[in-house]
C-alpha cells in the first residue's frame, strides 16, 4: 500500500531555482520603466494632460486583466512540442520589448493630441499583452519547477533579491539620467536611452530563465493531465469562489500591490513637492539594498520556521508601523535626512519581508485548487490572482491623475502646500491603509505548514488511485 504520511516532492536543480527567478525581473523591466516615466513622459514630453494620462494608466490595467484569464486558458490547455510554458515566455519577451521602443522610441509624434493619445493607447495595449503572457509564466511555471517548499521559498528570496537590485539600480540612475538631458523631462532621448536598458534586461533574464525550465517543461511531463476535464474561462469564477486560499491571498496581495504600485508612480513627484528634494531619491534607492536584503532574509527565516502565511503578516504589519511614523514625524528637514533615510530604509525591509512570499505563495494556490478541486491549472490560478490583482491595483491610475487634477499640476509648476499633503498621502497614507486591509484579509488564508503537508502527501497517491480506476474500474471500490 502506497504510504500517504510523507508529502513527496519534486525538486528542481539549485541553479534551476535562481535562473528562473530571473523571469520576474525580465517583465518588471519593462514595468519599472512604465510605472517610473510613463505619467512624466505624457504630461511633460508629450504636454498631455494628467487627468487623462492617470485614465489611460487605468484602462489599459483593467485591459490587462481581461486578457489575464484568456491567456491563463491558453496557457493550461496548451502543450506543444517545446513544453507549456516558455513558447509564453518567448512570445511575450518579445512584444514587451517591442512595446518599450514604440511606446519610448520618440519614433512617432502626432500635431493633433486625439491621434496623440490613440498612438500612445495601442502601443500600451500592446505591450500589455506581452507583459501578460511572461507574467503569467512566472507564476504558473514555478508549479512545473518545483513544490518543495524549502526550494519555493528559496526561489522567492532570488525572486525578490534580483528584482529588488534591479529596482534599486533603475530608479538610483534612470530619473536624474533622464532629468539631467537639456529639457530634463520633456526631452524624448532619456527615455529612449533607459527603455534600451530595460530591453537589454528582459532579453538576459529571458534567456536563463527558458534555460532553467527546459528539463521540466517536457510535453511528456504534461501527459497524466490529457484527459483532464478542459480549463475554459470562465473557471477563473469558479476559483475566486471556491477557493479560499485563493480569496484571501488576492484581497492581501493586491492591497499590497496597489501601495507599491502608488509609491512607484508618485515618487519623482513625492520627492519633488514633498520632500523637495529629487537627490535624496537616488540615495534612498541605493541605501535600501541593506534593508532589502534584510528583509528577505527574514523572510526566509520565517517561512521555514513558521511558514509563508505568518512571513507575509509580519512584514505587513512592518511596513504599516513605520509607514505611520513617516506621516507622523514627516522628516523632511534637511536635518532630519538621516532620520528619513532609516525609516525608509526600514519601509523598504518591511516591504521585501510581505512581498517575497507572494509569488511562491501563488504556487502553493495553484496546488491547493489541484488538491482541493482536482484542476492542474496553474496558468488560470495564476492569471486570476492576477486580474483581481490588477483591477484593484488600477486605482492607483486614477489616484495619481485625479492628484495631478487636483492640485491643478502643469510642467514645472512651483511648490505649494496642496502639493506636499496630496503627494505625501498617495506615497504613504494610501499604503497604510493598504496594509491594514491585507492584514485582516489574511485571518483566513488556509495554508499553513500542516496543510501543505497534507496536500502534498494526499495528491500524487490520489492520481495514482485515479489513473488505477481508469485501467480497472474494480480498483474505485473503498480503500
Amino acid at each position: 500500500m502506497s504510504d500517504t504520511s510523507k508529502p513527496r516532492y519534486h525538486r528542481a536543480k539549485f541553479w534551476q531555482v535562481i535562473a528562473f527567478a530571473g523571469n520576474d525581473t525580465a517583465t518588471n523591466a519593462s514595468l519599472a520603466m512604465v510605472g517610473t516615466f510613463f505619467v512624466v513622459m505624457l504630461t511633460d514630453n508629450l504636454a498631455l494632460s494628467g487627468l487623462v494620462a492617470g485614465l489611460i494608466l487605468t484602462l489599459a490595467r483593467l485591459f490587462d486583466g481581461v486578457t489575464d484569464p484568456l491567456i491563463g486558458t491558453w496557457i493550461d490547455n496548451t502543450v506543444t512540442r517545446w513544453g507549456k510554458f516558455r513558447p509564453f515566455m518567448l512570445a511575450g519577451s518579445l512584444v514587451i520589448n517591442l512595446g518599450m521602443l514604440l511606446i519610448f522610441g520618440g519614433f512617432v509624434r502626432f500635431a493633433s493630441d486625439t491621434m496623440q493619445y490613440v498612438w500612445v493607447i495601442g502601443c500600451y495595449l500592446f505591450y500589455i499583452i506581452g507583459y501578460t503572457a511572461q507574467t503569467a509564466c512566472t507564476k504558473s511555471a514555478q508549479v512545473q519547477l518545483t513544490n518543495d517548499p524549502e526550494q519555493r521559498s528559496t526561489m522567492g528570496f532570488f525572486t525578490s533579491v534580483i528584482s529588488s537590485l534591479f529596482w534599486a539600480a533603475f530608479l538610483g540612475f534612470s530619473v536624474n539620467y533622464v532629468g539631467g538631458f537639456e529639457g530634463g523631462f520633456t526631452n524624448p532621448t532619456g527615455y529612449f536611452h533607459v527603455a534600451l536598458v530595460s530591453i537589454g534586461v528582459n532579453l538576459f533574464f529571458t534567456f536563463f530563465a527558458v534555460l532553467a525550465l527546459s528539463e521540466h517543461d517536457q510535453p511528456e511531463r504534461y501527459e497524466q493531465f490529457e484527459k483532464s476535464v478542459k480549463i475554459k474561462v470562465s473557471d477563473s469564477l469558479r476559483i475566486i469562489t471556491h477557493n479560499r486560499a485563493m480569496q484571501t491571498l488576492i484581497a492581501a496581495a493586491a492591497t499590497n500591490k496597489l501601495a507599491s504600485v502608488l509609491q512607484g508612480a508618485a515618487a519623482v513627484y513625492f520627492y519633488i513637492y514633498t520632500v523637495q528634494n529629487l537627490d535624496i531619491q537616488a540615495k534612498i534607492a541605493w541605501l535600501g539594498l541593506p534593508g532589502m536584503f534584510i528583509g528577505n532574509f527574514l523572510a526566509v527565516f520565517f517561512a521555514r520556521k513558521f511558514d509563508r502565511k505568518i512571513s507575509f503578516l509580519v512584514g505587513t504589519w512592518l511596513a504599516m508601523i513605520f509607514g505611520i511614523l513617516i506621516m507622523v514625524i514627516r522628516p523632511f528637514d534637511p536635518s532630519q535626512a538621516l532620520l528619513f533615510m532609516g525609516l525608509m530604509l526600514m519601509v523598504n525591509a518591511a516591504t521585501a519581508l510581505a512581498q517575497m512570499n507572494v509569488i511562491p505563495m501563488i504556487g502553493d494556490v495553484a496546488d491547493y485548487e489541484r488538491w482541493k478541486n482536482g484542476r492542474f491549472a496553474p496558468g488560470i490560478v495564476g492569471t486570476t490572482f492576477s486580474l483581481v490583482d490588477k483591477l484593484i491595483s488600477s486605482a492607483s491610475g486614477l489616484l495619481i491623475g485625479g492628484t495631478l487634477a487636483f492640485i491643478g499640476y502643469e510642467t514645472g509648476m512651483e511648490w505649494s502646500p496642496k502639493a506636499y499633503w496630496a503627494f505625501l498621502i498617495i506615497m504613504v497614507g494610501v499604503p497604510v491603509l493598504g496594509h491594514a486591509c491585507s492584514i485582516i484579509a489574511y485571518i483566513w488564508y488556509p495554508i499553513n505548514r500542516e496543510t501543505y503537508e497534507k496536500m502534498y502527501a494526499e495528491v500524487p497517491h490520489k492520481e495514482a488511485h485515479e489513473e488505477a480506476v481508469e485501467l480497472n474500474p474494480a480498483a474505485s471500490v473503498e480503500r
